[in-house]
């Protein structure tokens, strides 16, 4: 719970291509500012009934050309539940696979 969800990204190879889903308790309406330095690909959810019979989705993506740590701090704009849900591709080989994930527990569903 919170304004302020979190992850840092760790390459798995040089250059690496990150997604991060951000699963959001509360309508789609609700404010969520993207971090500027990933582009967002999806913002959707439900509306209607209280914000807690609500989910949205906002998932990006990030080019990371170097091994440092690239943070993702998003901002939300009411404090809600939240969970997040990462993938980190190298492309650096012919054949890119799944190189790690990492699932935060989405409103305590999943572990």
């Amino acid at each position: 719970t919170g304004t302020a969800p979190s992850t840092s990204v760790t390459p798995v190879g040089n250059p690496s291509m990150a997604f991060v889903c951000c699963g959001v308790e509360g309508p789609d309406t609700d404010v969520y500012t993207e971090d500027a330095d990933w582009t967002a690909v999806l913002n959707t959810g439900t509306t209607g009934g209280a914000a807690d019979s609500n989910v949205s989705l906002n998932m990006a993506f990030i080019l990371i050309g170097t091994a440092a740590a690239t943070p993702y701090t998003p901002t939300l704009g009411t404090s809600r539940l939240f969970g997040q849900y990462e993938v980190v591709y190298s492309y650096a080989d012919a054949d890119p696979a799944i190189a790690s994930q990492q699932f935060l527990p989405i409103m305590g569903v999943g572990g």
